[in-house]
Protein backbone atom coordinates (compact mmCIF):
# COMPACT_ATOMS: atom_id res chain seq x y z
CA UNK A 1 0.00 0.00 0.00
CA UNK A 2 0.98 3.84 -0.32
CA UNK A 3 2.64 4.31 3.11
CA UNK A 4 3.51 7.14 5.07
CA UNK A 5 7.04 7.26 6.61
CA UNK A 6 6.74 6.28 9.84
CA UNK A 7 6.98 8.27 12.84
CA UNK A 8 8.46 5.59 14.62
CA UNK A 9 8.68 7.41 18.16
CA UNK A 10 6.48 9.96 20.61
CA UNK A 11 7.28 13.39 19.62
CA UNK A 12 6.81 16.02 21.79
CA UNK A 13 5.76 19.52 20.58
CA UNK A 14 8.05 22.12 22.06
CA UNK A 15 4.80 24.38 21.56
CA UNK A 16 1.84 22.90 20.97
CA UNK A 17 -0.68 25.83 19.42
CA UNK A 18 2.46 26.47 16.81
CA UNK A 19 2.39 22.64 16.07
CA UNK A 20 -1.82 23.24 15.56
CA UNK A 21 -1.16 26.12 13.72
CA UNK A 22 1.40 23.70 11.54
CA UNK A 23 -1.28 20.84 11.30
CA UNK A 24 -3.73 23.24 10.28
CA UNK A 25 -1.68 24.29 7.40
CA UNK A 26 -0.75 21.44 6.28
CA UNK A 27 -4.58 20.46 5.95
CA UNK A 28 -5.29 23.59 3.98
CA UNK A 29 -2.00 22.48 1.28
CA UNK A 30 -3.58 19.04 1.23
CA UNK A 31 -6.83 20.07 0.55
CA UNK A 32 -5.31 22.75 -2.22
CA UNK A 33 -4.50 20.21 -4.07
CA UNK A 34 -6.94 17.77 -3.84
CA UNK A 35 -9.45 20.74 -5.00
CA UNK A 36 -7.02 21.20 -7.77
CA UNK A 37 -6.99 17.64 -8.60
CA UNK A 38 -10.74 17.41 -8.93
CA UNK A 39 -10.92 20.21 -11.14
CA UNK A 40 -8.61 18.36 -13.92
CA UNK A 41 -10.17 14.88 -12.99
CA UNK A 42 -13.36 16.76 -14.24
CA UNK A 43 -12.28 18.17 -17.55
CA UNK A 44 -10.23 14.92 -18.10
CA UNK A 45 -12.75 12.40 -18.17
CA UNK A 46 -15.11 14.52 -20.02
CA UNK A 47 -12.64 14.79 -22.72
CA UNK A 48 -11.21 10.99 -22.62
CA UNK A 49 -14.87 9.30 -21.90
CA UNK A 50 -17.73 12.21 -23.45
CA UNK A 51 -19.82 11.51 -20.57
CA UNK A 52 -20.65 14.98 -18.36
CA UNK A 53 -21.97 12.52 -15.67
CA UNK A 54 -18.95 9.61 -15.28
CA UNK A 55 -16.94 13.22 -15.10
CA UNK A 56 -18.86 14.68 -12.39
CA UNK A 57 -19.32 10.83 -10.00
CA UNK A 58 -15.36 10.52 -10.85
CA UNK A 59 -14.77 14.27 -8.93
CA UNK A 60 -17.30 13.23 -6.61
CA UNK A 61 -14.95 11.08 -5.01
CA UNK A 62 -12.30 13.56 -4.68
CA UNK A 63 -15.03 15.49 -3.71
CA UNK A 64 -15.67 12.81 -0.81
CA UNK A 65 -11.73 13.36 0.35
CA UNK A 66 -12.32 17.02 1.08
CA UNK A 67 -14.79 15.91 3.36
CA UNK A 68 -12.41 13.54 5.47
CA UNK A 69 -10.23 16.71 5.74
CA UNK A 70 -13.22 18.65 8.00
CA UNK A 71 -14.05 15.48 9.89
CA UNK A 72 -14.29 15.39 13.60
CA UNK A 73 -13.06 12.46 13.56
CA UNK A 74 -10.04 13.03 12.41
CA UNK A 75 -9.37 16.84 13.77
CA UNK A 76 -10.54 16.20 16.93
CA UNK A 77 -8.24 13.57 18.01
CA UNK A 78 -5.54 14.56 16.15
CA UNK A 79 -5.97 18.38 18.05
CA UNK A 80 -6.14 16.61 21.74
CA UNK A 81 -3.06 14.70 21.20
CA UNK A 82 -1.50 17.84 20.14
CA UNK A 83 -3.08 20.61 22.91
CA UNK A 84 -3.66 18.26 25.67
CA UNK A 85 -1.19 15.14 25.36
CA UNK A 86 1.89 17.40 24.11
CA UNK A 87 2.15 15.19 21.07
CA UNK A 88 3.97 17.35 17.57
CA UNK A 89 1.59 17.26 14.73
CA UNK A 90 2.88 14.86 12.94
CA UNK A 91 2.61 11.95 15.32
CA UNK A 92 -0.88 12.98 16.26
CA UNK A 93 -2.32 13.35 12.86
CA UNK A 94 -0.90 9.93 11.88
CA UNK A 95 -2.52 8.31 15.63
CA UNK A 96 -5.87 10.17 14.61
CA UNK A 97 -5.58 8.85 10.80
CA UNK A 98 -4.85 5.05 11.96
CA UNK A 99 -7.67 5.03 14.34
CA UNK A 100 -10.20 6.12 11.78
CA UNK A 101 -8.96 3.94 9.27
CA UNK A 102 -9.24 0.43 11.38
CA UNK A 103 -12.63 1.45 12.26
CA UNK A 104 -13.58 1.15 8.39
CA UNK A 105 -11.39 -1.70 7.85
CA UNK A 106 -13.42 -3.32 10.78
CA UNK A 107 -16.80 -3.06 9.19
CA UNK A 108 -18.88 -6.04 7.94
CA UNK A 109 -19.62 -3.75 4.49
CA UNK A 110 -16.66 -4.54 2.01
CA UNK A 111 -17.50 -1.13 0.22
CA UNK A 112 -17.12 0.64 3.45
CA UNK A 113 -14.21 -1.16 4.28
CA UNK A 114 -12.68 0.17 0.88
CA UNK A 115 -13.15 3.77 2.56
CA UNK A 116 -9.92 2.67 4.94
CA UNK A 117 -7.55 3.77 1.71
CA UNK A 118 -9.09 7.00 1.35
CA UNK A 119 -8.84 7.74 4.59
CA UNK A 120 -4.97 6.46 4.57
CA UNK A 121 -4.45 8.52 1.21
CA UNK A 122 -6.30 12.18 2.79
CA UNK A 123 -3.76 11.05 5.76
CA UNK A 124 -0.45 10.38 3.93
CA UNK A 125 -1.17 14.09 1.79
CA UNK A 126 -1.69 15.87 5.41
CA UNK A 127 1.77 14.25 6.49
CA UNK A 128 3.57 15.46 3.46
CA UNK A 129 3.05 19.21 4.39
CA UNK A 130 4.44 18.01 8.00
CA UNK A 131 8.15 17.83 9.01
CA UNK A 132 9.19 13.91 9.19
CA UNK A 133 6.12 13.12 7.29
CA UNK A 134 7.18 11.50 3.88
CA UNK A 135 7.04 13.18 0.75
CA UNK A 136 4.37 12.13 -2.42
CA UNK A 137 5.59 9.87 -4.46
CA UNK A 138 6.37 10.98 -8.11
CA UNK A 139 4.61 9.96 -11.24
CA UNK A 140 5.60 7.42 -13.98
CA UNK A 141 7.88 9.50 -16.61
CA UNK A 142 8.29 6.72 -19.33
CA UNK A 143 5.76 4.90 -21.17
CA UNK A 144 4.64 1.67 -20.21
CA UNK A 145 2.37 -0.32 -17.55
CA UNK A 146 2.26 0.90 -14.30
CA UNK A 147 3.32 -1.98 -11.36
CA UNK A 148 2.73 -0.34 -7.81
CA UNK A 149 1.82 -2.51 -4.17
CA UNK A 150 -1.53 0.30 -4.51
CA UNK A 151 -2.37 3.44 -5.90
CA UNK A 152 -4.63 6.64 -4.48
CA UNK A 153 -7.62 8.15 -6.51
CA UNK A 154 -5.55 11.33 -6.10
CA UNK A 155 -2.63 9.49 -7.97
CA UNK A 156 -4.97 8.10 -10.41
CA UNK A 157 -6.18 11.10 -11.12
CA UNK A 158 -2.71 12.57 -11.48
CA UNK A 159 -1.45 10.12 -14.21
CA UNK A 160 -0.30 11.05 -17.37
CA UNK A 161 -2.59 9.25 -19.86
CA UNK A 162 0.02 9.37 -22.75
CA UNK A 163 2.45 7.65 -20.32
CA UNK A 164 0.46 4.64 -18.51
CA UNK A 165 -0.95 2.34 -20.75
CA UNK A 166 -2.73 -0.12 -17.85
CA UNK A 167 -1.96 -0.50 -14.03
CA UNK A 168 -1.45 -3.48 -11.85
CA UNK A 169 -1.09 -3.21 -8.09
CA UNK A 170 -0.79 -5.75 -5.77
CA UNK A 171 -3.38 -4.56 -3.34
CA UNK A 172 -7.02 -2.57 -4.07
CA UNK A 173 -10.41 -3.76 -5.02
CA UNK A 174 -12.63 -3.55 -7.80
CA UNK A 175 -14.83 -0.93 -5.75
CA UNK A 176 -11.78 1.30 -4.29
CA UNK A 177 -11.84 4.64 -5.49
CA UNK A 178 -8.67 4.18 -7.16
CA UNK A 179 -9.83 1.15 -9.43
CA UNK A 180 -13.20 3.33 -10.31
CA UNK A 181 -11.36 6.45 -11.48
CA UNK A 182 -8.93 4.43 -13.99
CA UNK A 183 -12.02 2.89 -15.51
CA UNK A 184 -13.69 6.40 -15.94
CA UNK A 185 -10.64 7.60 -17.39
CA UNK A 186 -10.08 4.47 -19.80
CA UNK A 187 -6.97 2.77 -18.01
CA UNK A 188 -6.86 -0.97 -17.92
CA UNK A 189 -6.17 -1.94 -14.60
CA UNK A 190 -5.84 -5.41 -12.58
CA UNK A 191 -5.69 -5.07 -9.16
CA UNK A 192 -5.33 -7.54 -5.37
CA UNK A 193 -2.83 -9.07 -6.97
CA UNK A 194 -0.94 -9.56 -3.91
CA UNK A 195 2.86 -10.82 -3.65
CA UNK A 196 3.17 -12.36 -7.46
CA UNK A 197 4.05 -8.58 -8.51
CA UNK A 198 6.76 -9.14 -6.13
CA UNK A 199 8.59 -11.26 -8.61
CA UNK A 200 7.97 -8.40 -11.81
CA UNK A 201 11.90 -7.05 -12.57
Amino acid sequence: KVAHAEVAQVEVAQDAQAEWQRLLAAIAQARAEIETARRNLASRVSLERGAGDAAAGSADILTAHLLFLQDDALLGPAQEGILSRGLAAAQAWQRAVDAVAEAYRALDDPYLRSRAADIVEVGRQVMAHLPGGGALRRMPRERGILLADDLSAAEVAQLDLTLVQGICTAGGAPTAHSTILARSLGIPAVVGLGGVLAEIA
